[in-house]
């Protein structure tokens, strides 16, 4: 790992400062501080579902799972600092992370949220949120899909305007694949269900990370199989006028369709090659400032083992088309045994994705141990060659993990959980919010 001590920026080291005097839930409101807040009592997420939480002007929506079981959404004011609206969206009971909802805004103005079970249902579910004069939303009542060719996990969802506005729903269904329908009427009815990217047989399970450019681009992040299962690589390509490209703008082939076959998982551009290294898994896609695609994810060094993960960091070149790679920091070890490869967690800022955000218990520059998972804040000048370190949650007295980031023009928030984490369907959890 390469580093460098960079000084640090006045907005975090006073930030730093009021959380060590012992401000570890909300800071007063001075001076335009940051503040950490509680926004959610109970709740998880998984990082398969996005955007699990976007800001739309002053308003937060942030998706999670309650512990009773059912998918959730709070919508909270930033401006005011209270919450306006907490609604327990699906009609389904499963404690299971897995189920959080992704949310879209529309071009008609109003909020899609979309939310699935975890492979226990041929169904995804939908609301939508629409708003009076005050800006406090209204949820319609839910809507489900016609039955589905397979049980499905995961929603991530997509508007192009390049497209006429039209819609994309990427989720896990047949064959354990990456599959995807579309709506050309804002979210109200939507097409046969696709067939996108296959792995090979059934359990084999592609992981992907998605991400658009709001305008005419899909790009995916993904593996060919769970870290569990393979020695997993880590795989870019890009969907834009109706065809898949590689990275470097070479065709795939036509988006799969009624008489399209899907992709296969290896004609993506390799980014990270697992055969002489640790075993790899996807955590967040972004673009840099131009407009090229900057990646994060985790790889195992003791392979099925999981207790030494480390965060990776991989830039597009454009001009010498190939992706920049590099080991940048300790993840520590994993969440809890059987799922190995669970770490923390790794964010990129999309608002600059020269900074990441991640969780560890490892100090991610020097490899020290700490008592908990920590949240710490990574900063390059030179496209990934060095960082500098900032710990967010100092003397941290509950693990805080999975960090994100949503996006949002006016306003910058940065979300995470804390509290217990025993296995994706045991949990006590606090959503936490730290608002700029």
């Amino acid at each position: 790992m390469h580093t460098h001590k960079f000084a640090l920026q006045g907005f975090f080291f006073t930030f730093l400062i009021l959380l060590i005097a012992g401000c570890t839930q909300s800071v007063p409101h001075q001076n335009d501080q940051p503040q950490i807040k509680v926004l959610a009592e109970h709740g998880a997420w998984t990082w398969f579902n996005d955007e699990r939480a976007i800001v739309i002007d002053s308003l937060l929506y942030v998706g999670y799972v309650d512990t009773a079981g059912y998918s959730s959404a709070t919508v909270y004011n930033l401006e005011s600092g209270s919450t306006i609206n907490s609604i327990q969206l699906g009609s389904f009971k499963e404690i299971d992370d897995h189920n959080n909802p992704a949310f879209m805004e529309l071009n008609n103005g109003s909020v899609l949220a979309t939310y699935a079970a975890h492979h226990t249902q041929p169904y995804w579910y939908w609301r939508f949120a629409s708003f009076n004069d005050s800006r406090e939303p209204t949820w319609s009542d839910e809507q489900k899909t016609k039955e589905l060719s397979a049980s499905i996990t995961y929603t991530n969802l997509f508007q192009l305007p390049a497209e006429d506005g039209l819609l994309y729903n990427f989720f896990r269904g047949y064959n354990f694949d990456p599959n995807f329908m579309t709506s050309d009427d804002e979210g109200h009815s939507w097409s046969e269900e696709q067939h996108f990217i296959s792995s090979g047989g059934g359990w084999t399970r592609p992981y992907m990370k998605y991400a658009s450019n709001g305008q005419n681009r899909i790009d995916m992040l993904f593996t060919q199989a769970h870290p569990r299962d393979a020695k997993t690589n880590i795989y870019h390509a890009y969907y834009q006028d109706g065809k898949l490209y590689k990275s470097d703008g070479e065709e795939i082939q036509d988006l799969p369709g009624e008489n399209t076959p899907p992709m296969n998982v290896d004609e993506g551009t390799l980014i990270y090659n697992a055969q002489d290294k640790g075993r790899a898994w996807v955590w967040d896609l972004e673009y840099g400032t131009d407009g090229q695609p900057v990646a994060v994810f985790v790889t195992a060094r003791d392979s099925t083992i999981g207790n030494d993960l480390r965060y990776h960091y991989a830039r597009w070149n454009e001009a010498d088309k190939t992706w920049n790679e590099q080991e940048i920091a300790y993840a520590g070890t994993h969440l809890y045994d059987g799922e190995n490869h669970y770490a923390g967690g790794i964010v990129l800022d999309p608002a600059d994705p020269n900074i990441v955000y991640t969780s560890s218990d490892l100090h991610p520059e020097t490899g020290d141990t700490t008592d908990h998972y920590q949240l710490y804040r990574g900063v390059t000048e030179d496209e990934g060659d060095n960082w500098s370190w900032t710990t967010i949650t100092p003397d941290a007295t509950e693990d805080n993990i999975r960090p994100f980031v949503p996006r949002g023009k006016q306003q910058h928030v940065v979300l995470w959980l804390r509290g217990r984490y025993t296995t994706y369907t045991n949990y006590d959890m606090k959503i936490m919010g730290l608002v700029d």
